[in-house]
């Protein structure tokens, strides 16, 4: 069986989201139907540069979508049972999307970053940026139309780890190639060349380039994050 994914939309333009279904993965990105997902930033502190460091990776070139770009790690929020509880009991789905948002960024920082010595990712080191489905994309290809609400977290990596990014296409599971950018360095590396860069990590960095207030407010957090943990 195909895995569901959380329908959502707004009641009004202004109202958050909420939560009002499931779809299946097909149907969600060939059919528009709009759904959720988390995108997670890898930073530590590097003594150095004495500045916080971006871990960001390249994808497979066997992926259907953005094959061999640059991208963050992340993953589609899916349905869970005891979510059907929780509404049963619940005035409104937003702080069960929270928190499933929550769970999905800790279940994809275990499965995608590796770290040596080992270290396993819990809440604590887990920052979400600005609320719930703020970086959204309205894309279309010849693939279908995907229509994608993204949380945003800050992911604190321990300093002095050695760090691996791990994914799978069709061959199966892969590490990938990783690269630390510096801020200034990711978002000049964006604007020379869009098309080396996922969608997934394209609208992250394309409203910070948009909004400086956003941006100020990225590199503050980026900075507090990344000193979290030693």
């Amino acid at each position: 069986m195909s895995e569901l994914f959380l329908l959502v939309d707004r009641k009004s333009p202004d109202s958050p989201l909420q939560l009002f279904g499931c779809v299946s993965r097909d149907g969600a990105h060939q059919l528009g139907y709009r759904h959720t997902s988390v995108i997670l930033i890898p930073t530590a502190w590097d003594d150095k540069c004495n500045a916080p460091i971006i871990f960001i990776h390249k994808r497979s070139p066997d992926k259907l979508i953005c094959p061999n770009t640059y991208d963050f790690c992340g993953g589609h929020i899916t349905f869970e049972h005891w979510y059907c509880h929780y509404l049963e009991n619940a005035f409104d789905s937003l702080p069960l999307l929270e928190r499933a948002a929550d769970d999905t960024a800790i279940r994809e920082a275990n499965e995608e970053l590796k770290c040596e010595p080992i270290f396993h990712f819990q809440h604590q080191h887990i920052f979400r940026f600005q609320s719930f489905g703020y970086f959204e994309c309205d894309t279309k290809s010849e693939r279908g139309h995907n229509i994608e609400f993204s949380t945003a977290y800050f992911v604190a990596v321990p300093k002095n780890r050695h760090v691996t990014i791990w994914d799978t296409d069709i061959h199966g599971e892969r590490e990938l190639t990783v690269t630390k950018f510096g801020l200034a360095e990711l978002l000049n590396r964006f604007r020379e060349n869009e098309a080396d860069f996922a969608d997934g990590a394209g609208r992250i960095l394309k409203k910070l380039i948009a909004e400086p207030s956003l941006k100020e407010e990225f590199e503050r957090k980026l900075i507090d994050v990344s000193q979290k943990i030693e």
